[in-house]
């Protein structure tokens, strides 16, 4: 009788690198597209495009950073003066 094959080691949120896309609403202070965008270069992760929307709404779409990083700059963002919602978070693992 065959045995089964091992399982694969599950990587950490350190170990998996991931690409994002981040949809905020940002407050009416006048540099808040620009201190959103500060956080994130500030938390490590690259800006690599960042599109205004109509009703003070911003994409981004960030660099390839480890998962932990990407998770540490939502949470940075969620706790900025600046921004008055995240509207979405999505991530992508590079392969």
């Amino acid at each position: 009788m065959a045995s089964a094959p091992a399982e694969p080691p599950l990587l950490s949120d350190e170990d998996v690198e991931v690409a994002g896309y981040v949809r905020v609403r940002l407050s009416s202070e006048p540099e808040a597209r620009a201190l959103v965008l500060q956080a994130l270069e500030d938390r490590g992760l690259a800006v690599d495009a960042a599109v205004d929307l109509p009703g003070s709404e911003l994409i981004v779409l960030t660099g390839i950073a480890p998962r932990a990083v990407h998770d540490r700059a939502l949470e940075t963002l969620d706790t900025l003066g600046s921004v008055d919602q995240i509207l979405g978070a999505v991530d992508r693992v590079e392969a």
